[in-house]
């Protein structure tokens, strides 16, 4: 796959070759007649013209064909709990059936989510005035996006859900962002923002939690 808008390649296409071709033309009428040198001007102004509004968006698209290969959302066991600890959320995920879930704000602040038949309670703990000791043995990891190293468009976020006593993980998703080339922000991101998944799938963080922690009840 290219990772290209379809509006940045009809502007390529339908209008930057044509325009190219014109100077090309010109380019091969105001050379000397050696026909040596005017093929080997005129091939090499077209291909350093043809491959400069594309050429980060080449390379990206290889990198990724490449990265991509790994991708995706792996489960390698399934625990049933009464909570988890996590570095996001809001409470709601009580309402799939869990009594608990710890979140981690800061690395000085906790903020405990319980529920008392239908009213969600909410304490926030600074761990730095008030010891607290974690209840959950399993721990859900929202990654972040990070850039990959050696590219300008790509970036990757790796979650991870494992078992703190063990080490181990239960199961991980990695997914790979792609920002638009030199083209698409000089043409369709001035009125549009977009990037591109690895998968294309938006919802894997959350499928990786329901698939390794399910609730006992």
């Amino acid at each position: 796959m290219v990772y290209i808008s379809t509006t940045a390649l009809f502007i390529l296409v339908c209008v930057y070759l044509p325009l190219l071709g014109l100077v090309l033309w010109a380019l091969w009428r105001w050379l000397p007649w050696r026909l040596s040198m005017r093929v080997a001007a005129v091939v090499l102004v077209a291909l350093v013209a043809a491959i400069a509004p594309v050429w980060d968006v080449a390379l990206a698209s290889y990198q990724v064909a490449q990265l991509c290969r790994a991708a995706g959302l792996k489960v390698y066991e399934t625990a049933h709990v009464d909570g988890y600890l996590t570095n996001v959320g809001s409470g709601a995920e009580l309402k799939e059936g869990f009594s608990y879930i710890e979140l981690r704000n800061s690395a000085n602040t906790l903020t405990v989510f319980t529920k008392a038949g239908d009213k969600l309670d909410k304490q926030t703990i600074n761990t730095a005035q008030t010891p607290y000791q974690i209840k959950s043995r399993y721990e859900f990891k929202l990654g972040n996006l990070v850039p990959v190293d050696g590219s300008a468009l790509i970036g990757v976020s790796h979650s991870l859900v494992i078992d703190r006593t063990t080490n181990t993980k239960l199961g991980e998703s990695i997914v790979y962002t792609v920002l638009p080339g030199w083209l698409d922000r000089r043409t369709t991101q001035l009125v549009q923002r977009y990037v591109w998944l690895c998968p294309n799938d938006s919802g894997l963080d959350a499928k990786l939690l329901e698939k390794t922690l399910r609730p006992l009840n």
